[in-house]
């Protein structure tokens, strides 16, 4: 069986940083544990970043407080999270992004698929990060209608949410869509 494991923003904004809490903290050694433990075909890590241009204010930037500026500390994966990166033995796939999803993901999955002739009906996806009940979820429903033959799972242990309550509001909603959550 085939693998794909996605770790969604393991940057320090969303971890100990301005967006950060304890249940993510809490969250680093299970997704170094993944990418160190775990047997993945690949592994791909999206990377959240924003520019301060005052010109440009989406949602986000009026709802959310500034985070992961481009070539900031908050936009820096976690330390524990590069150290297990650089131990990992599975091909690291890095894609940034700015905005909550970006369908770029599915394009880099479909390419490394093709690749590695890996059928997508045939692998599981494996979908962990920050945070739960905003780029996890965006990117879980996202790929649940790329690939409806595909396994998705969800490690609840590896994600945290904005709140603890979000957290699990966002595992019941991918529930509700086919996504396996393990607890």
């Amino acid at each position: 069986m085939n693998k794909i494991l996605i770790i969604i923003d393991a940057q320090n904004d969303f971890i100990d940083g301005k967006l950060g809490n304890r249940s993510a903290t809490r969250a680093v050694p299970k997704i170094m544990d993944k990418i160190t433990n775990g047997y993945y075909n690949g592994i791909f890590l999206t990377k959240d970043y924003h520019t301060i241009c005052p010109a440009v204010k989406t949602i986000e930037h009026k709802r959310v407080p500034e985070h992961c500026l481009l070539d900031s500390y908050g936009e820096k994966f976690n330390q524990g999270i590069s150290e297990a990166i650089d131990k990992c033995s599975s091909p690291i796939i890095i894609i940034q992004k700015c905005t909550f999803l970006d369908s770029k993901l599915s394009e880099v999955i479909n390419d490394f698929a093709r690749d590695n002739d890996l059928d997508m009906k045939d692998t599981t996806i494996e979908i962990c990060g920050f945070c739960t009940d905003i780029c996890v979820i965006s990117n879980a429903l996202y790929l649940r209608s790329i690939y409806p033959y595909t396994k998705i799972v969800c490690d609840s242990e590896a994600c945290a949410g904005s709140t603890p309550e979000m957290h699990y509001k966002a595992l019941d909603v991918m529930r509700s869509n086919l996504i396996d959550v393990i607890y």
